[in-house]
């Protein structure tokens, strides 16, 4: 029950958006009193996938609200793996090879890694990366991050070619090698030919093939999806090579539906197959968890709502309501990353004049607070559209926001995160 007021009468969204939300006490994540955040548990239920998004990779205080939703999801409703948006190949091995969860950290985007509000993250990874109860780190995004994993990719992948009793003296193995890599990067891969991109795909059939043959070479399954998502990556990569170096997604001239597929594939790998029966926590952004996009009236830039889809919306087929997705949002104050755009912040409040959800909790007078949507989405009310910012500050959309998360974070001040060199170099709290 919602302790903030409601009115009367019909249940317009503005009511709805009262009636089922719930004040936060604290973002803070050495704050371990999670009485606060019991509202939260009871929505997700026995949902064993739970999407924690943000509207900008700049928002620090939401940084720092997820560091302290992922410890009491781990602490207090048996989460044990928490899967970043980052590099599938990179932070996989890395946790595979090395088992440690800050030794994979290095495969994770710096736009959160080397910023200060992640390094209380950070430091709980390191600490959980081993014991009874591990928290297990992954990574989703098949887009290549770690320059160094990729390296290894070259070294290990023809010990298992000779291993699948392939001819590694053939030229055609290092060719292979070689050209996946190079497919794997915006850049290069436009220089690539339709031929090469053909010989990729039908040799990556052939060792995906006789991977299956072949189980005791590959016991949890990471060779093969490692093939499958370096190729899913370099197709994604052809298919938008016409896009300039430094790419938009809302540019692609394919929309990203391949690299949304392939993210949501991933976690697939990950959910039914290397982490089966456990308990997983996604860290990405807004736009890539949100479901039922067709039901958003999308305007933005060249972006073609028909030709696209998202990670959440490919999740949420396959699991329903097994899946929890929160979406975070904040109503003002300052975002932007400092790895990103200039790495200038930028103002909040100014872009969110007709943001009906922002607006609605501005009026409650809570600093943080939990807005649960699954109560509406089997009503009538779930079909009322208003306009609402989702997918950025910069982007008012009007749609069926109710059906689109599970459930919103409303962060009513957020801050632009800050490097972690400027902190250092201000002398800031250091560890």
């Amino acid at each position: 029950m919602s302790v903030f007021w409601a009115t009367a009468g019909a249940q317009q969204p503005v009511d709805l958006i009262r009636k089922y939300s719930t004040p936060v006490r604290s973002i803070a994540p050495n704050d371990s009193d999670y009485t606060d955040l019991e509202p939260i548990a009871k929505a997700i239920g026995d949902a064993r996938i739970v999407m924690l998004g943000e509207m900008d990779n700049g928002d620090g205080e939401t940084i720092r609200a997820k560091t302290r939703l992922v410890q009491y999801l781990h602490q207090k409703l048996g989460f044990t793996v928490l899967a970043f948006e980052s590099d599938f190949n990179g932070v996989n091995w890395l946790w595979e090879t090395q088992k440690s969860g800050y030794a994979a950290l290095r495969a994770v985007t710096h736009i959160w890694t080397d910023v200060a509000e992640f390094r209380e993250m950070e430091r709980y990874i390191a600490r959980y990366s081993h014991g009874p109860d591990p928290l297990f780190v992954a990574g989703i995004d098949c887009q290549i991050y770690d320059a160094e994993e990729i390296f290894n990719f070259t070294v290990r992948a023809p010990k298992l070619f000779e291993a699948l009793g392939y001819d590694v003296k053939d030229p055609v193995y290092p060719d292979y090698i070689t050209s996946l890599v190079r497919a794997n990067d915006y850049d290069t891969a436009k220089r690539l030919t339709d031929t090469t991109i053909r010989f990729l795909r039908n040799q990556t059939v052939r060792i995906l093939n006789d991977l299956k043959e072949r189980p005791e070479l590959d016991p949890t399954g990471l060779w093969y999806q490692t093939f499958n998502n370096l190729m899913g990556n370099a197709a994604n990569c052809w298919l938008n090579r016409n896009v300039p170096v430094g790419y938009n997604f809302l540019q692609l001239k394919h929309d990203g539906t391949l690299h949304e597929k392939q993210m949501a594939d991933n976690l697939r790998w990950l959910a039914d197959e290397r982490y089966k029966g456990k308990k997983i926590i996604v860290w990405a952004l807004n736009r890539h968890i949100t479901k039922n996009i067709d039901q958003l009236d999308v305007r933005i830039s060249n972006y073609r709502r028909g030709l696209n889809t998202t990670m959440g919306a490919e999740a949420f087929r396959r699991y329903g309501n097994d899946l929890y997705i929160l979406g975070f949002t904040s109503a003002k104050g300052s975002t932007g990353s400092p790895f990103q755009r200039d790495g200038l912040p930028f103002d909040i409040h100014r872009l969110g004049k007709n943001d009906l959800y922002t607006n609605t909790m501005l009026q409650t007078k809570a600093d943080y607070a939990f807005t649960d949507f699954r109560p509406i989405q089997n009503t009538a009310d779930a079909a009322k559209p208003f306009i609402s910012r989702g997918w950025g500050y910069e982007y008012d959309m009007k749609g069926n926001w109710f059906n689109v998360f599970d459930g919103l974070f409303f962060i009513k001040t957020n801050k632009a995160a800050i490097a972690m060199e400027f902190e250092n170099s201000a002398g800031s709290n250091n560890p």
